[in-house]
């Protein structure tokens, strides 16, 4: 969860100038900390009426969307307006080839069309609670009766540990419905109980197409001023009592406490004007060697690093409606940082951040000379600096590593695994593992990760030290020899074809159905290996060779089988496949020398077929048809030498949105 509900920073237009009261203002210590000095800006708000735990604030109506952005609420409706850019990922996760929300907008005309969003959450602060009161008692009095023991430093921190475990239970038990967690800030210094409202069942309402939404793209972007309809539309429900709850069609909107008005006065010259909302974090206070590493190392790298995957994303995108889509969010995410370290690194050349900051630290350092604080900047620096590989190692692995899709998808069943097996007891939780596995490969596109993986991998063996990279890292890549060998199946590039479509009672088939069990049977037939399972498993039913048949029995996780046993859920068997299919191709490999000869006949005949076709052509002539026929010919000769399939004819086109057969 975010770091919470702050504000960041109050501004006041004058005429003549703009000054900004930059910082992180906690909520609770407005009043103590900043209302005078906001008041004066011209500030009309009392701090009660911005943050109060007893009466109605503008705390209830502003709200944590998701995972990090901030919403408003806007009608006593539970209606809530958002960035465009913050709905980006769950309208993405709505739309589809036939319903391209993205791309043509929407707009619930009633509540019956309003879209649930799977996974999404709004959440509502209702008070933060500094536990420092809670934790100095708690030190004290273990201070007093640990004194003199030899583990006392370590009894003391449990005790105050558990006296902060003892507040969280008693916030809980005072806030029915709501989640209560402990954050630190100023580095530590610094702890907050805080307790939240979450709300579960949120719909989407509307939103502008992406040519109104997303005006500019990633050119426009963390520019000012940017010209774009960034907003989109969501309506948080709940059960009949107002609390938060799962979908369910009986849920009604919710009732805030408060929501906002939308002014159509507009703003004039001079108008107070601050920001509330959900920040992540500041590096305002970091050394000017943090900045450097930033400017000169950091940035650069990891620019250049999702440079190579936006663009790997942007070619298959361009090339098929559902890849756009299903990697619409995955790209803006990726280029939303992207763009913003761009900025970044700009920004602190052009301000002479660096420079600023050794001119300040020179000047703490000269004022502390000879007390508690003298020598504190020239340790921070050796810090920065002794720590500076390992932030690069980390960035690295970062945005490398962590980026494959495939790895963390296998992370995440891991994690459930782990889960499931604490102290011996197995309990694997199959149901979320599906749910993850399905949501997973609605947007996952192999081609996309296949190509990332090999781009930034390469990027890791290039630029980062030896000592930096795992052991099982680098026995893999000494065993496949290349970062693209590793990302074929045990270093044999391979085209996987899905022929599920055969099956048995082809005299009920349809003509459509027919034929795509035909051309199933064709690529099973022309194919060097095939995997298969079931009724097919002796020839596959329709008299292949049985030497180049794998038997499996898939799903072994529900029922074993006296075959191969492969679970694509906890991964059984799949690195025995994997290695049996390297054995086969090695044997056809060694065949294959020993009719090259042959082979290198056959590509002659071919060639010399194909120029027969494209010489009879006759490309002077204004028949498409004719000339597309030309060479639709010709590519079917040379895909029949290269075991490619050139043809794009409709039933192609039509059979290729689908699993072959299906």
């Amino acid at each position: 969860m975010k770091k919470i509900l702050c504000i960041l920073t109050a501004l006041a237009v004058f005429a003549s100038n703009l000054r900004a009261d930059e910082g992180m203002w906690m909520l609770p210590l407005i009043q103590k900390m900043n209302g005078k000095a906001m008041k004066d800006l011209g500030c009309r708000l009392t701090p009660k009426q911005i943050y109060d735990i007893n009466h109605t604030s503008l705390k209830d109506a502003i709200v944590q969307f998701g995972g990090g952005c901030t919403g408003e609420i806007i009608s006593d409706q539970g209606l809530l307006v958002t960035n465009h850019h913050c709905g980006y990922g769950n309208i993405q996760k709505l739309s589809s080839v036939e319903h391209d929300y993205l791309k043509d907008g929407y707009w619930a005309m009633n509540r019956s069309e309003e879209l649930p969003c799977e996974g999404l959450t709004v959440t509502f602060l209702q008070y933060m609670e500094d536990l420092k009161p809670v934790m100095e008692k708690a030190r004290k009095k273990a201070e007093k009766q640990f004194k003199g023991q030899e583990n006392a430093e370590e009894m003391i921190e449990k005790a105050i540990a558990a006296a902060i475990d003892e507040a969280v239970a008693k916030a809980e038990k005072k806030n029915p419905h709501c989640e209560v967690v402990v954050e630190s800030f100023y580095n530590e210094n610094v702890y907050y109980l805080i307790v939240y409202k979450v709300y579960r069942d949120i719909r989407f309402v509307g939103a502008p197409p992406s040519s109104i939404g997303k005006f500019g793209a990633d050119t426009d972007n963390w520019m000012w001023p940017r010209h774009t309809g960034d907003f989109s539309m969501f309506r948080v429900y709940a059960d009949k009592d107002n609390n938060p709850a799962d979908y369910s069609p009986d849920n009604v909107p919710y009732r805030p406490k408060n929501h906002l008005r939308i002014s159509m006065s507009g703003v004039q010259e001079g108008d107070f004007t601050f920001i509330y909302g959900f920040p992540g974090r500041t590096q305002e206070y970091i050394h000017s060697e943090g900045v450097r590493y930033i400017e000169e190392i950091g940035d650069p790298h990891k620019i250049h690093l999702r440079t190579l995957r936006l663009d790997i994303m942007s070619k298959y995108q361009s090339q098929s409606q559902k890849v756009r889509i299903q990697y619409s969010s995955k790209h803006a995410n990726v280029a939303n940082a992207w763009k913003k370290w761009q900025g970044e690194v700009k920004g602190i050349k052009k301000m002479k951040t660096v420079q600023t900051k050794q001119e300040f630290e020179a000047a703490f350092s000269k004022w502390s000379k000879g007390g508690e604080f003298d020598g504190v900047v020239e340790k921070i620096e050796n810090i920065y600096k002794e720590l500076e590989p390992y932030q690069f190692a980390a960035d690295y692995y970062s945005e490398t590593v962590r980026t494959i899709e495939m790895a963390d998808l296998a992370l995440k069943i891991a994690g459930l695994y782990i889960e499931g097996h604490e102290e011996g007891v197995v309990n694997f939780d199959q149901q979320k593992a599906r749910e993850i596995m399905e949501a997973f490969y609605k947007d996952w596109y192999l081609p996309i990760d296949k190509e990332c993986f090999i781009a930034v991998m390469n990027e890791y063996e290039k630029n980062v030290p030896a000592e930096f990279k795992p052991e099982y890292y680098k026995e893999q890549l000494e065993a496949y020899g290349s970062i693209e060998a590793w990302a074929d199946i045990c270093g044999w590039p391979v085209k996987l074809v899905d022929t599920a479509g055969i099956r048995k009672g082809g005299e009920n088939f349809g003509e459509i159905e027919a034929e795509g069990v035909r051309r199933s049977e064709e690529l099973a037939k022309k194919a060097d290996i095939v995997i298969a399972f079931g009724d097919f498993a002796d020839g596959c039913g329709i008299g292949l060779d049985p030497s180049k048949v794998i038997k499996i029995t898939p799903k072994c996780d529900l029922k074993r089988g006296d075959c191969l046993n492969v679970s694509a859920l906890t991964h059984e068997g799949v690195e025995e496949l994997k290695l049996e299919i390297a054995s086969r191709l090695e044997c056809l490999a060694a065949s294959a020398d020993e009719v090259e000869r042959g082979d290198g006949e056959r590509y002659l005949s071919s060639l010399v077929r194909a120029r027969g076709v494209l010489a009879a052509a006759d490309f002077r002539s204004r028949d498409a048809v004719l000339l597309g026929n030309g060479v639709r010919r010709a590519s079917q000769i040379l895909g029949e030498a290269v075991g490619a399939d050139y043809s794009d004819d409709l039933l192609t086109s039509l059979f290729s949105r689908f699993c072959v057969g299906k």
